[in-house]
């Protein structure tokens, strides 16, 4: 059996990057698709909500249909209120434990650059600071810009 058919290039770059073209195309329209289905279905969800409250006010209260709208906005605004809190509650949740992470991991970071610095002996702590001096004038005199 011949394997060297198997390592051949048979298609060059240009046709490669062509695929690769129409291939992110391809996956960027499907996305474009999934995220209008889905504020379609917001949408969708959002006027059976609205039929559905103005159907039970009116069967509840007798009302007429302008005093029935006025009741289901103020439902649906106290709802829309209550849904903005408890994202708000979450969120900031979520911010306090990233805070917390970012702050342990960065009481991490420098108890291993200063337990590195104290152990290092006074050759390697010279070395360090003629690294540290170089690279700044380097990039005081714009050599590194």
């Amino acid at each position: 059996m011949n394997w060297k058919v198997f390592h051949e290039n048979k298609f060059s770059t240009t046709h490669k990057v062509i695929v690769w073209i129409i291939l992110s195309i391809m996956v960027f329209s499907q996305l474009d698709m999934v995220i209008h289905l889905a504020f379609e279905s917001l949408h969708i969800l959002f006027e059976i909500l609205e039929s559905t409250l103005d159907h039970l006010v009116e069967h509840i209260f007798h009302a007429d249909t302008r005093a029935t709208q006025i009741i289901t906005f103020y439902l649906m605004l106290i709802i829309a209120a209550l849904i903005f809190y408890m994202l708000i509650i979450m969120i900031s949740a979520w911010c306090c434990s990233v805070k917390y992470k970012l702050r342990n991991s960065y009481h991490r970071w420098n108890e291993n650059i200063f337990g590195f610095w104290w152990t290092a002996c006074v050759t390697n702590k010279a070395k360090w600071w003629a690294v540290f001096v170089v690279f700044s004038s380097m990039l005081a005199l714009g050599l590194l810009g």
